[in-house]
């Protein structure tokens, strides 16, 4: 099951998830009427999160981890 491609990019965002879900939820309760459903609200949450954690990874984590492993490389 953890082989599976939706669990290896759940596992890939997943610091990203930890770290945004808590401002997704305030940012997006700001923005989503407080008489919409609730499963309305949190799949606007989930879509939100997943999204933001997906670009937190493509553009910093990424390139943050090549650059610190290059830099590493320069010393051994």
């Amino acid at each position: 099951m953890l082989g599976i491609s939706v669990m290896r990019w759940l596992g890939d965002i997943s610091f990203g998830i930890y770290l945004l879900h808590i401002p997704t939820i305030d940012w997006v309760t700001k923005f989503v009427p407080s008489d919409a459903p609730q499963p309305v609200a949190f799949a606007v949450i989930l879509v939100v999160t997943l999204i933001a954690s997906t670009f937190l990874h493509k553009f910093l984590e990424k390139p943050e981890r090549q650059a610190i492993s290059d830099w590493g490389r320069r010393f051994t």
